[in-house]
């Protein structure tokens, strides 16, 4: 063998060595690159039930505000005797407070009194036990079933 061949073999072997060192770092990659997948895949399991139950819990959380919500539309209010309501002060879909009064109710049995004003030239004209003409507004629900 020539010198320059065994330069030339030389050469070659140098250069088949960094191919193998190539491949070798390239292998050690793809080995930290499988254990990472391979992790991963045991940790799968694992995260989707954290996720499953999150979205259990979300939509437990939903449930109960539709739940509530809807309690909170359906309020029934009832007087604690028979009458007519006389004055609304709120209308359907209104937010209304805690202590607000929401209309104004009418006892069956109380006797509508009236306080009548008249002008100061009029007082001496007026006595007590006189006929009076009242007139008024009539509500839009209904009006006076009498006067005496």
């Amino acid at each position: 063998m020539t010198k320059v061949q065994l330069l030339q073999q030389q050469d070659i072997a140098i250069q088949n060595q960094g191919q193998l060192e190539e491949l070798q770092k390239h292998a050690l990659d793809l080995r930290v690159e499988h254990s990472q997948l391979q992790l991963q895949l045991e940790q799968t399991p694992a995260t989707l039930e954290a996720k499953r139950n999150d979205i259990a819990r979300q939509i437990a959380d939903v449930a109960q505000s539709l739940s509530e919500t809807g309690a909170r539309r359906s309020v029934v209010l009832r007087a604690p005797t028979d009458g007519m309501v006389t004055n609304l002060l709120v209308h359907a879909g209104q937010p209304v407070g805690a202590q607000q009064a929401l209309i104004t109710l009418l006892s069956k049995d109380i006797a509508l009194r009236a306080e009548l004003w008249v002008p100061s030239k009029a007082v001496g004209f007026v006595t007590c036990g006189d006929r009076v003409l009242l007139r008024y507004q009539c509500l839009q629900h209904g009006g006076p079933r009498r006067v005496h």
